[in-house]
């Protein structure tokens, strides 16, 4: 988790407010490194299988709460 907010504070020059919302950006690079610490674990365990369902802003902004966030990354 400390990670991810690293990486959202040494990105932060990069957002553009006419891409996305902040949370929908945050999210991006959270995602992001859920998706790479389960990459680095399917390696570990050789023959591990991973899939990822795309999650949209439009639905994460619906959903209001970072419930949807808690629910994908756990």
């Amino acid at each position: 988790m400390h990670d991810t907010f690293v990486r959202i504070w040494q990105r932060a020059p990069s957002y553009d407010p006419g891409q996305a919302r902040p949370f929908v950006w945050a999210y991006s690079i959270l995602r992001g490194a859920s998706v790479d610490k389960l990459r680095r674990k399917g390696r570990q365990k050789r023959g591990a299988g991973l899939a990822f369902e795309s999650i949209s802003g439009r639905e994460i902004d619906a959903a209001g709460s970072s419930g949807v966030i808690h629910r994908e990354v756990s």
